[in-house]
Parts: C-alpha cells; sequence; structure tokens
C-alpha cells in the first residue's frame, strides 16, 4: 500500500473518532515544534562538498545534505497520534510533517531530502496478562539512546551526535519484552534494516536486545546490543552497535551518560573497519515553570565515517568533535513551552568555517524554539 492510501486511511480514522475522543480506552495526542537557528559562519558551501557546517547546527536536524541553514526559520514537528485500547491490547496509529524528517527519506535512495509526511508510529501491541510478557508489531521508535525524536521530551532542542549518527530512530518490526521483576526488564526486536526511512528492506534485517536494571528508587542502567545491515542493498555493510545509558533522577535534577559505541565491517570504499564513538554527559534541572539542561558530548570517527565527515566531507582523516549544548526553558501554559539555546563546538579539523568563509576548527549555533503539546 502506498504511503499516500496509508495517509489517508489514517487521517479518515482520526477525524472520525474525534466526535468520540473521551471514550475509555481512545486517545488523541500531537506534538508540535518550530525554532529558528543561527551559526557563526556562511555556509560550507558546494567547495567542501556540504552547505552545512555540522550537527547540531539547526533546530531540526542539521543535516549535512547540502543545503545552507544559517537564519532559518523551521517547522520541525507536527505529529499526531492516536491510540485505540482494547483490554490489554492497543493500536497506535501516528503521522508527522516536519524537518526533523529530512534525514529519514534521504537515507536510501540519495535523493533530495524533504520534509514530507511520514509514518510515525503504526503498531499493534498487547500485554499477556500478569505474565509480565508483552509485545509490539508494527513501526516504532528504536529502544537505543537517551535521547528521542520528540521536542517535548528531551532536556535539548536539539539532538546529539549519537543520536544522529550511529543509531536508527524506528525499527519496523517485532519487540518482544519481559518484566523479570520490578527491578529488572528484557526486551528483543527483529526488524527490517536499521535504516531511518520508510522503506522496508526484508533481506537487510536487524537484531537488536536491551537490558533495563533500576537497582535504586531513581538510578536506571540500560545495557543495549544491535547487529543489522545497513546502507543501499547494493553495498549495504554489517554493524555492531553497543549502547550504554546511566541515569538518576533526584527531586528536580536529572543525570545521565551515555556511551555509544558502533563498528562498521568492511565499510565502503575500505577494505578496513569503520568505528564511531560518542560519549555524553547530560544534566537537566526541572522546576514548576522553568527548567534548563546541559549535554556534552565527545564524537570522534574513523576516516570516511559519520562522524569524521560531519559538516564537511573529510576523506582520509580522523577526527574528534567536541560540543557543549546548554538550554533553558519557559513553560508559557501547561501544554506551551519555549526554549533558548546556545551550542560550542570545537573539532580537531578544520571543519567548519568563519564569518569570513575561511575554514575553522570551532562554530558557535543560537537558536529559539516553540514547543506545544496536547
Amino acid at each position: 500500500m502506498k504511503i499516500s492510501k496509508i495517509v489517508s486511511v489514517f487521517a479518515a480514522l482520526a477525524f472520525a473518532n474525534v466526535a468520540v475522543a473521551e471514550q475509555d480506552g481512545f486517545k488523541i495526542s500531537g506534538d508540535f515544534a518550530t525554532s529558528i537557528f543561527t551559526e557563526s559562519g556562511p555556509s560550507n558551501g558546494s567547495a567542501v562538498g556540504t552547505s552545512n557546517k555540522g550537527f547540531p547546527s539547526t533546530g531540526a536536524m542539521g543535516t549535512t545534505t547540502g543545503r545552507g541553514n544559517e537564519d532559518t526559520f523551521s517547522v520541525d514537528i507536527a505529529e499526531i497520534n492516536v491510540e485505540k485500547a482494547v483490554g490489554n491490547s492497543s493500536i497506535v496509529l501516528g503521522i508527522g510533517y516536519g524537518r526533523i524528517f529530512d534525514h529519514i527519506n534521504y537515507t536510501i535512495d540519495g535523493a533530495a531530502p524533504k520534509s514530507t509526511l511520514n509514518l510515525t508510529n503504526a503498531y499493534f501491541a498487547h500485554k499477556v496478562g500478569d505474565t509480565g510478557l508483552s509485545f509490539k508489531l508494527g513501526k516504532f521508535e528504536s529502544f537505543l539512546g537517551h535521547e528521542t525524536y520528540n521536542y517535548m521530551d528531551n532536556l535539548n532542542y536539539t539532538r546529539g551526535y549519537a543520536w544522529a549518527y550511529t543509531m536508527p530512530w524506528y525499527f519496523t518490526g517485532l519487540n518482544v519484552a519481559y518484566a523479570i521483576n520490578e527491578m529488572v526488564d528484557v526486551n528483543v526486536t527483529v526488524a527490517n534494516s536499521t535504516a531511518n526511512t520508510d522503506t522496508d528492506e526484508n533481506d537487510q534485517m536487524a537484531y537488536g536486545a536491551q537490558v533495563n536494571v533500576r537497582p535504586m528508587e531513581g538510578l536506571s542502567v540500560k545495557l543495549n546490543y544491535l547487529t543489522a545491515k545497513e546502507g543501499v542493498p547494493a553495498s549495504a555493510r554489517d554493524t555492531q552497535t553497543l549502547n550504554a545509558i546511566v541515569a538518576y533522577n533526584f527531586n528536580a535534577f536529572d543525570l545521565a551518560v551515555q556511551w555509544v559505541s558502533k563498528t562498521d565491517e568492511d565499510a565502503i570504499g575500505s577494505t578496513a573497519d569503520r568505528d564511531q564513538q560518542v560519549i555524553g554527559v547530560y544534566a537537566g534541572y526541572k522546576a514548576d515553570v522553568w527548567g534548563g539542561g546541559l549535554r556534552y558530548e565527545m564524537a570522534s570517527g574513523d576516516a570516511g565515517s559519520a562522524i569524521a565527515g560531519a559538516g564537511r566531507a573529510i576523506v582520509g582523516a580522523d577526527n574528534e568533535i567536541d560540543t557543549i549544548t546548554a538550554s533553558g526553558w519557559y513553560d508559557v501554559d501547561a501544554n506551551a513551552r519555549v526554549k533558548l539555546e546556545v551550542a560550542s563546538h570545537s573539532s580537531d579539523d578544520q571543519v567548519f568555517t568563519d564569518d569570513k568563509g575561511a575554514a575553522d576548527d570551532a562554530m558557535m549555533t543560537y537558536g529559539l524554539g516553540f514547543m506545544y503539546r496536547f
């Protein structure tokens, strides 16, 4: 079924059920985010292969797909989800539009990125009585990573290198979870490929597992593993991803540390493996109507990796990028939030440009975002 037909069916379902939204088991929710971001230098331009200077340099994704992003307004996401629950079962359907989806639509076919309408969620979920066993079947968000695609759920407006370059954002497949007890639960996922796209490649399977441990109140430890094939089918490569997250919440404070290691075996254009590493530290404070978030990331990649080439086509050189991102927000009301953000980026190599267009090893980004959730 073409995506246009799926969207039409979903839209008809959503509007038909608005009148009964207050019925038990039926829920409609949505998210909206828009922003303006600016950078400290002009676009890199075609001379270095891309016109964007590194991630995260916009309020949405900061993709490196040949478009300048400084001083730009953006509709980053407009998403609506419909959920219908009956007993221990539920179905969730969601559609979304916005620049957050540029990268998803770009991955497989290499065409120009588009802020098109996307099927964001489409899955059936079921809880098997009181056994602790549950499953999801369909399209659902990836279990990897500390950050999420939805703006209201993150400390910062933008996301880090780990989320953008080392892990999938969605799976289309089956996830089975089992709660061993109140402290430990596990889940496994079998899915079609790991590409951030609506294209399902049945011959490129992904297999993942997660262990979630809560040794004490407020403390959680997540260990994730994923093995998969990535890329265009004709030149797909085997990948292995390890992801560990330690998070602690006490009163109004949130602290987290994340580590990601991704290895591409037989990387395209090379006989050697390709490694990418990211370490992230997150700190946040939430008051009644205001709060702040701080993220530090150290990202490194071998020659030709996505991180080594972030913001500029770098061939034959390793690179490390350090980014400090500070955000502050104010809740206009119970559903609306305004967020200010500033980020400092530094690199071993001169992958950025200054305000005169000369190569530079540092860059600043500034942004203002507005979010609404219902």
